[in-house]
């Protein structure tokens, strides 16, 4: 990635967006995978997946991008700014559309980047895919240090979760420099300080270790087991985890630090 590349994603970034720092370490991961598909899931203002569709224009990957799309202005004009990659922008509840997206891709190599429900709920749908041997990557953003999600996340890894830890991005840590002077003065809803993009790389053993962490620790995930998402699924019941978010609206759950 150039450095001119760098700054014009920096002068792009939205609040609350993953940091320009964050993409750069997730595309790294999904080019070391070689995935077939890449499924997205939050969209936003299309930022992010502008930057992943630009940055892997060169490979044959296909992104399904997914949010609600309530404001179809804003899909019809984020559509317009994506036409001219391999892009499908899909409509609809996330949990819902992942596993779909699963079933209907089944044989490819997949990745699961997780940019919409935070924390534990969201965890519940990310983790579940690991139960599919389709899945080479898992990614989610929105891992601030303080979570209890994030330690769970970074334990459970097979690999180094969070780039401030690993030895092989020295080049990426001089452009974070750079990204931490440049966003200290814009508003952010989050700290600028760590990273929150948690991403874990899969082959046959490593994910055969995750999935055996996952079932060590399945009392901490209370009701959003994630080996109980991945049961329903193989009855094709896609709903489960928007069943559990609907009963959980009224809740102290919501309250909780993730």
């Amino acid at each position: 990635m150039s450095v001119e590349f760098y700054e014009r994603m920096l002068e792009e970034w939205l609040p609350g967006a993953m940091f320009p720092s964050e993409i750069w370490w997730l595309v790294q991961a999904i080019k070391e995978t070689n995935p077939d598909v890449v499924i997205e899931c939050g969209r936003q203002d299309g930022y992010s997946t502008r930057l992943l569709a630009e940055l892997l224009k060169d490979t044959d990957i296909k992104i399904y991008s997914i949010d609600f799309d309530e404001d179809k202005a804003r899909l019809e004009r984020i559509k317009g700014d994506l036409s001219s990659f391999n892009v499908e922008c899909v409509s609809g509840d996330i949990h819902v559309r992942v596993p779909e997206i699963l079933s209907a891709n089944h044989g490819a190599r997949i990745a699961v980047v997780q940019d919409g429900p935070k924390g534990w709920e969201g965890m519940a749908t990310l983790l579940a895919s690991v139960y599919s041997s389709d899945v080479v990557l898992l990614a989610q953003h929105n891992l601030h240090i303080g979570h209890e999600s994030r330690d769970m996340f970074d334990c459970l890894s097979p690999s180094v979760a969070f780039y401030e830890f690993s030895d092989e991005c020295r080049s990426l840590h001089d452009f974070r420099k750079l990204e931490v002077d440049r966003l200290a003065g814009v508003s952010s809803n989050r700290a600028i300080d760590h990273s929150s993009l948690g991403v874990m790389r899969l082959g046959e053993n490593s994910r055969a270790l995750l999935r055996k962490r996952i079932e060590d620790n399945e009392g901490k995930f209370g009701v959003w087991n994630p080996i109980k998402v991945a049961d329903a699924w193989k009855v094709k019941d896609f709903d489960y985890v928007s069943r559990l978010r609907a009963g959980m609206r009224f809740s102290m759950y919501r309250f909780k630090k993730r």
